[in-house]
Parts: structure tokens; sequence; C-alpha cells
């Protein structure tokens, strides 16, 4: 499931209170990270049990009872364990984290925040050497501008930030 809550307070998880859940079992089993297009009109989830992207169309913004699965796509050729996403803010590209590799994986779309354009692209070898600071990664981050990238992982239990300039 993914689950939406309120914060009464901006940015205080004290005051969440769950509004909804929307359940994606019928995708996948293991989902593992979630993203949203900037407003709040596409989701994509990344589950592990397929190793793919899914994509949803929201037709009332940042309202995911309003969810509607559109299509998906497989990263098993890259990853087995997949683990985190994280998406360009122009939508043009995005990077899979996981545990088979434990490396980063670029794919780009064609047309921007169109899952059914996508395509693998490469693994980076600037960000190659991230491997190195964690043996379990879980999450990733990208800055908006794209000059730094942050890692999460359970094997340290850390987080990992990276020049990407």
């Amino acid at each position: 499931d993914i689950d939406e809550y309120d914060l009464s307070t901006p940015w205080d998880i004290t005051t969440a209170s769950r509004l909804q859940s929307l359940s994606v079992i019928s995708q996948d089993a293991g989902p593992q990270d979630v993203q949203f297009k900037p407003d709040g009109t596409k989701m994509f989830l990344l589950g592990q049990d397929n190793d793919s992207v899914y994509e949803y169309a929201l037709s009332s913004a940042w309202n995911i009872s309003t969810a509607s699965f559109t299509t998906s796509f497989s990263v098993t050729s890259q990853e087995g364990t997949a683990k985190g996403l994280a998406i360009e803010e122009s939508g043009l590209k995005f990077y899979i984290i996981g545990t088979s590799t434990d490396r980063i994986h670029e794919y780009a779309m064609s047309t921007a925040w169109d899952l059914s354009t996508a395509s693998f692209t490469k693994t980076p070898e600037k960000i190659k050497a991230m491997q190195l600071y964690e043996l379990n990664p879980q999450g990733i981050y990208l800055k908006p501008d794209k000059t730094k990238m942050w890692m999460t992982g359970n094997y340290y239990d850390a987080v990992n930030g990276f020049s990407l300039i």
C-alpha cells in the first residue's frame, strides 16, 4: 500500500494524520519507493517483487485516491533487487539503486514524465564508486540541480553524499 498523510503543521511529522491508502498489490507486492511529478499529476512507484517502475496518473493532483495505473517499465536487466528511485526534476531521467548490483543505473524518458518512453542508458562511471560506501543500498535522492546525490543503506547505517560535477 501507499499511505497518504496530512500534516497540520508543514514539515512536522508529529502532526501527521493518515488520510487514505492506495493498494498497489495488483502491480507489485513489494513497494519500495514512490516519487511524484512536481505538479502532483503523476506518481511513480518502484516495486521490488517485479523490479519495475510503475506509472500512475492522478486526476486530482496529489490525491492518491484518484490514481490509475498507466504503464510499467522493468529494470530487471540491470537490477534484480530494486530498492530506490530518483527522478530528475525535468522528468527526462531517472535512477534506480538496488542490492543485487549495489550500483546506480540511469534511464532516460524521451518524453518527460512518460514511462512508456523509458530506456536504460548507462551505469554512470562518476557514481560507480558509491558502492564502496554502502554494501546494502536502500535509497537515493538527487538534488534538483543534479549536482549532488545522496544514498542511504542499512549495512553501515549511513547517509552518503556525492558530488556529480
